[in-house]
């Protein structure tokens, strides 16, 4: 039985949306998981492939391959993944963030060097702090993917860090990557995948509705988000976005080499 791990993140779930509902039944379990573990059970051969952030291939390239016509992108805002400040604020000296290292913080971070020419200080902080206590005691808070999305609406003192990357470089921006082991014979789930996202794309409603449930934000956040903001087919603009990407990291000293993007 072909194993393939996607993410518990709302914009992976177009991709295996229709493997969810027949992949056994095809021969293909689907394990939904946190990405850094879809990373470690892909490089220890558990599964055979894997959707993975852009930031986990690129310290690991090596060892894996990408599918082409598969991938997680956007080109501007996306609301997932917001800097807040205070209102009336001249400067951002200090970041509380919940989690360091994540692409996103990685993204914001290369922002403010790049292009904002400061380098603010980071601290951690415990997820699910009141966004309002937060900023009484931070200037600025980094929120990523749910917690973005249900704090967007509540203070409209922030920047997009998706948006802001796009408006500065004109390039879009890639999320996530399929990827499999350099040797594995995929060919059979790569024509299962392109079924998945179609079926996904159709029920992007049905998506959205479930991603809502329980939540503070309304599923037409979640269309929009899915639907607009989001898209699940990569173009050679996608991949250049990528590899210029990975220059900016490298000349910034967050990554040690530029990767190469390894297709099937």
């Amino acid at each position: 039985m072909i194993q393939f791990a996607t993410t518990t993140e709302v914009i992976s779930q177009p991709l295996s949306y229709g493997l969810m509902q027949t992949g056994l039944q095809k021969g293909i379990r689907v394990h939904i998981q946190d990405a850094q573990q879809n990373l470690k059970d892909l490089l220890q051969r558990r599964v055979n492939a894997a959707v993975i952030s852009v930031l986990d291939y690129a310290t690991n390239s090596s060892e894996l391959r990408i599918f082409s016509d598969i991938a997680v992108c956007s080109p501007g805002a996306t609301r997932y993944a917001l800097l807040f400040f205070r209102s009336n604020l001249q400067s951002i000296e200090q970041i509380a963030l919940t989690v360091a290292d994540t692409q996103y913080h990685v993204l914001t971070n290369l922002l403010f060097k790049e292009y904002f020419e400061t380098e603010p200080g980071w601290v951690e902080i415990s997820p699910g702090e009141p966004l309002e206590s937060v900023l009484d005691v931070y200037p600025a808070v980094l929120l990523e993917k749910e917690e973005a999305i249900k704090n967007y609406f509540k203070i409209d003192t922030y920047l997009d860090i998706l948006e802001e990357w796009s408006d500065k470089t004109g390039l879009p921006f890639t999320h996530q990557v399929v990827a499999c082991p350099r040797d594995e014979n995929v060919t059979e789930l790569v024509e299962e995948l392109l079924l998945s996202r179609e079926l996904g794309m159709r029920n992007v409603m049905t998506i959205a509705k479930e991603a809502a449930s329980g939540k503070e934000a309304g599923w037409s956040i979640y269309f929009d988000l899915l639907n607009e903001m989001f898209s699940y087919f990569p173009d050679s603009a996608s991949w250049d976005g990528l590899r210029q990407f990975y220059e900016y990291l490298f000349y910034h000293g967050f990554i040690d080499y530029i990767p190469e993007l390894h297709f099937l």
